[in-house]
């Protein structure tokens, strides 16, 4: 996906209800760290920063760092002006031995990159096992300048009831219009993806429905 395409998700009809976004670009890559080399997955994210809104108003605070409030942090996430810090996996670091301000050596194909340990993570998922730097230094490193993988938003939305989970395609039109202008995850999702060119946009369900009650 463009990265440029992500403000669209603040022009949908529930561009109010969203409140988090975070696009990511992730592939294999080789993390050397002295003598110690292990096959990772590197993860370039945005960590903290601001979004501006189509059309103006207060611009929206998006990344991980907020979207994710709940994971542990030792040290500080990279800055957006900080491309050669990173954040490590707590279970990535713990192979490795690595400590804050250590330095390790990305690989991906012939290209090479090095960075500092600024912070080490604790998700409880996948995450623990990558190592995450600044979107920008990602897409240099795989070659992808200005392209994303994916992006994960977070809405505002209304439990869904029965009316919410009937298939769109299935409805009348006042139905439909019903649905639309109602926050539900799906129909908020069906507006992202109509938003964003390219996208297929899927509800995670197991937080959107304990956030929703």
């Amino acid at each position: 996906l463009d990265e440029r395409d992500l403000p669209r998700v603040l022009t949908i009809f529930w561009r109010h209800a969203v409140v988090g976004l975070a696009p990511s670009l992730a592939a294999p890559a080789v993390l050397s760290a002295g003598a110690r080399s292990e096959r990772v997955l590197l993860a370039g994210l945005w960590f903290d920063r601001s979004l501006p809104r189509p059309g103006g108003g207060p611009e929206l605070r998006v990344g991980v760092a907020p979207l994710f409030p709940f994971w542990q942090v030792q040290g500080a996430w990279p800055a957006p002006q900080e491309p050669g810090h990173a954040a490590a996996g707590f279970a990535l670091a713990a192979r490795l031995g690595l400590r804050l301000g250590d330095e390790v050596e990305v690989a991906v194909a012939d290209r090479k990159a090095r960075f500092v340990v600024a912070a080490i993570v604790r998700t409880g998922g996948f995450e623990d096992d990558e190592l995450m730097v600044n979107l920008e230094a990602a897409q240099a490193l795989l070659g992808q300048p200005g392209r994303i993988s994916r992006a994960m938003v977070s809405a505002v939305t209304v439990p869904l009831d029965a009316f919410g989970r009937r298939e769109p395609a299935d409805m009348t039109r006042r139905e439909f219009e019903k649905w639309f202008c109602t926050p539900y995850v799906t129909s908020v999702a069906r507006q992202v993806q109509e938003a964003v060119p390219g996208s297929r946009a899927r509800p995670v369900w197991s937080m959107a429905e304990a956030e929703a009650r």
